[in-house]
């Protein structure tokens, strides 16, 4: 079974209106232990801000968090993905867009997010999973030709006696 997303899309992530200050969601992220938060404008996910965007848009370009708003430093061209796409989809399009988040949505309507940390961590798991799968064919296995080698061992008295008794 190919693994997919579901089990760590996060669904209650922090949000802020794209008309807040980059200091309040600053706050916020350090509040909730969380390194983003989803942009809004009247209830409708506009943008995803990061502790990236904190560092490259805001303190290296010398802006002032106290009156730099959400909406002019966050990422608006959103990554977006269904909740069914597989975890190595998923992690060819963080890859190939040089980014650790992406948006989950179904039908027209933003579900949560998932983060590559965690999904790194789910591949971790089904990688395992498989492992001791293959670890315990493998045992399957080699007991099975013990197995047969020992009850030939112990048949060779037996075939030994025939082939005295054949061959007088």
């Amino acid at each position: 079974m190919p693994c997919t997303i579901q089990p760590i899309i996060r669904r209650k992530v922090a949000t802020m209106a794209q008309d807040r200050t980059v200091l309040e969601a600053a706050k916020l992220m350090m509040e909730r232990g969380e390194g983003s938060v989803v942009v809004t404008h009247k209830d409708q996910v506009v943008g995803f801000f990061t502790e990236r965007d904190l560092v490259t848009r805001v303190v290296v370009k010398n802006k002032d968090p106290h009156i730099t708003t959400l909406g002019e430093v966050c990422t608006h061209d959103l990554v977006k993905i269904q909740p069914t796409l597989t975890c190595q989809d998923s992690y060819e399009l963080m890859r190939s867009n040089k980014i650790r988040h992406l948006m989950v949505w179904e039908q027209e309507r933003f579900i949560g997010l998932i983060a590559m940390r965690d999904l790194a961590g789910l591949m971790g798991q089904k990688e395992s999973t498989r492992e001791r799968m293959v670890n315990a064919f493998t045992a399957l296995f080699i007991l099975l030709i013990v197995g047969v080698i020992g009850f030939l061992v112990y048949l060779i008295p037996s075939m030994l006696a025939v082939a005295n008794r054949l061959n007088p």
